[in-house]
């Protein structure tokens, strides 16, 4: 079972020694409080497994232990339980248990190399919350309006844009647009979406089909007639656009 932790982390290990040396050396001594790692685990193996842990969700010792007064690696209690989300981190490491051995391993009869056992990293691509970049901004929208998913986008894009944590592709503003839309307060809200994904795909035909069909409802017919014409210039057999170009042009 050891090898299986280790097997896990390895690769995060390489990317998240830093974090312990940044408060001097870890405790030492025998780890105490294990309830899923093996008890008998050796600190140094520990140690790695919690690097993994930090690297898979981007976040340091302190998101889950509680820290000493001179907040230090030296003075964190590692064996407390008082942080919730230690108690979280315990349940997941269960089901990526489960997911490697029972599921696959026993239910489906496979047996995984160590680079395909899923581990935090699978999910979390260095979030705490691994959510898709539509999830984050409808949250950031239900919360504050526009301005405040706007922010949202650029502030993520910012820092995780390269990464894996969030997809940051032509079609993500769209999705976000489109589940506005749906509302009919909403829509203007959703032509600002679209408007904003320009500035980082202007060649993007999906999107000026969206702008044409967000306009045609705002009762806009020029607006729209200017957009599906844009759309039509960048791909000159899109569907919708000659479609709705035809009709609006009757």
């Amino acid at each position: 079972m050891h090898r299986t932790f280790a097997c896990l982390t390895t690769a995060s290990f390489l990317m998240t020694t830093a974090i312990a040396a940044q408060g001097g050396p870890p405790q030492q001594g025998p780890p105490r409080n294990l309830q899923v790692l093996p008890r008998d685990m050796p600190r140094g193996q520990v140690m790695q497994v919690m690097r993994g842990f930090a690297g898979g969700l981007g976040v340091r010792c302190d998101y889950c232990h509680v820290e000493g007064p001179e907040k230090t690696m030296q003075s964190m209690d590692f064996a407390s339980d008082e942080k919730e989300t230690k108690k979280i981190a315990r349940e997941m490491l269960r089901m990526a248990m489960d997911i490697n051995t029972k599921y696959i391993t026993q239910t489906m009869g496979r047996t995984l190399t160590e680079r395909a056992q899923v581990g935090c990293i699978t999910c979390h691509h260095g979030v705490p919350r691994p959510r898709t970049l539509q999830a984050e901004l409808a949250a950031a929208y239900d919360s504050a309006g526009a301005d405040n998913a706007v922010a949202k986008y650029r502030a993520l894009r910012e820092q995780f844009y390269g990464r894996a944590a969030y997809d940051f592709g032509e079609m993500s503003l769209v999705e976000v647009a489109s589940d506005l839309g749906r509302k009919p307060d909403q829509r203007r809200d959703a032509l600002r979406m679209l408007q904003l994904n320009l500035e980082f795909y202007p060649k993007s035909a999906v999107t000026y089909t969206g702008l044409g069909s967000g306009s045609l409802q705002l009762g806009d017919t020029a607006a729209a007639i200017a957009s599906f014409q844009r759309a039509l210039d960048i791909d000159p057999d899109s569907p919708m656009a000659k479609r709705m170009l035809g009709v609006l042009k009757k």
